[in-house]
């Protein structure tokens, strides 16, 4: 009974059963496989963990392979880095219902992104060092990831417009700190990143033995809250004023605009660039829905069409040039008023940020009674590629590509 209970209360927060387990057994198969094969930590061959005995399944999900590729990056940095971790998914264009389907696959793939010290060759032994070094947050990130995979499993099917908006906003960064924000917020509150968060903060919590009797103070030092408490109380009104802050940087972007009258004042100069990053981002969400809604070309068709300069025919072009159209109109509704589009999005996040503050609190129920806590170092937050590499960064325009 006790089980079933626990059961009931892991699924109501969203936590699956055996996830944190699951992501213990891949970190600890990983570090076992690396001490043993250290060239894979540097050379971008594909480590492949079979899921003996199950040891990596939880709540009903199964996989065959866990299968992990490190990826290493130059960067301008004197550390090791993890510069983040990513799982695949596979899906495609259901041509009936012009919505994106999750296809089923029989593995779970997984990339582990690491910078390393330009101009220095990577070394394997500091790689299995620097995943050593933070257990608790290493297998918190895993256990992210295998989540991802467990809810494209379930999910099924998505709009285009919603995975061309979470590619966008997971993809693009502009060099600087209060827009880069701005996109990283907007990424964080996607659905498909707020249904991972409990199983990643939970599983956190599992390893560092965090009792009921320490859990608001455990929970109010972790990053997740922070952000997310950050959010909850951010405003358009401290947005501008941080803007105002980066005149430099405003002054830069706008003064490169064509066809626009050079603003007054630094309010004016503000909205224009509002209306150049409303713009910038709404021809990436249609380049991204373009891309998804592309027909998927038979390499024989192609060639034909090459050699006799016949076109391929598509049956779902006007359907898919109708969904097309919606989405853009969907996306310019702001058009005429750029500023609103980012005033209610810096409200809608603000609202959904106390919501999901909510939720994870629930994580109480799951917490035992009056046992002593580990101890457990505080994990740093992961640096990024756009940190370090200025090539990664989205420039602002206000010329419409579509």
């Amino acid at each position: 009974m006790r089980q079933l209970i626990k059961k009931i209360l892991r699924e109501a927060v969203g936590v699956p059963t055996g996830i944190t387990e699951a992501g213990k057994n891949i970190y600890e198969d990983l570090i076992d496989f690396l001490e043993n094969n250290p060239s894979y930590a540097i050379d971008g061959d594909t480590i492949e963990l079979e899921n003996e005995n199950g040891r990596y399944d939880f709540a009903d999900f199964t996989s065959d392979t866990v299968d992990i590729v490190i990826n290493m990056r130059e960067i301008p940095h004197n550390e090791y880095v993890i510069l983040g971790m990513g799982v695949e998914g596979k899906f495609e264009l259901n041509k009936k219902t012009l919505r994106m389907d999750m296809l089923s696959m029989g593995n779970i793939n997984l990339h582990i992104d690491i910078g390393h010290p330009e101009n220095e060759e990577p070394d394997s032994d500091k790689v299995i060092d620097l995943l050593k070094s933070d257990r608790v947050k290493t297998i918190s990130s895993l256990v992210h990831e295998i989540k991802h995979r467990f809810d494209s499993s379930k999910k099924k099917t998505e709009t285009v417009k919603s995975r061309s908006m979470y590619n966008v906003f997971s993809n693009n960064r502009f060099g600087n700190q209060v827009i880069d924000q701005f996109m990283f917020d907007l990424y964080y509150m996607t659905l498909i990143e707020s249904l991972v968060r409990p199983s990643e903060l939970q599983s956190e919590f599992e390893q560092m033995g965090i009792t009921q009797e320490k859990f608001l103070n455990a929970l109010q030092s972790q990053d997740t809250y922070k952000n997310l408490k950050r959010i909850s109380e951010f405003s358009y009104e401290d947005f501008r004023k941080k803007l105002k802050e980066n005149m430099d940087f405003v002054d830069s972007v706008v003064s490169n605009f064509d066809n626009e009258e050079q603003p007054k004042d630094d309010d004016e100069k503000i909205d224009l660039l509002l209306k150049g990053l409303y713009v910038t981002i709404v021809n990436h969400k249609l380049s991204q829905a373009t891309r998804f809604l592309s027909s998927e070309v038979n390499p024989i068709m192609a060639l034909f069409s090459m050699f006799t300069g016949r076109e391929i025919e598509d049956e779902m072009m006007e359907e898919k040039e109708a969904l097309f159209e919606k989405i853009k109109r969907e996306l310019m509704k702001y058009n005429n008023n750029p500023t609103k589009y980012f005033e209610k999005t810096i409200t809608d996040n603000s609202r959904e940020a106390q919501r999901m503050i909510k939720k994870l609190s629930k994580l109480y129920s799951l917490a035992k009674s009056s046992k002593e806590a580990k101890e457990s170092i505080n994990p740093d937050i992961a640096l990024k590629e756009f940190d370090f590499l200025p090539e990664k960064r989205t420039k602002i325009t206000n010329k419409r590509s579509f």
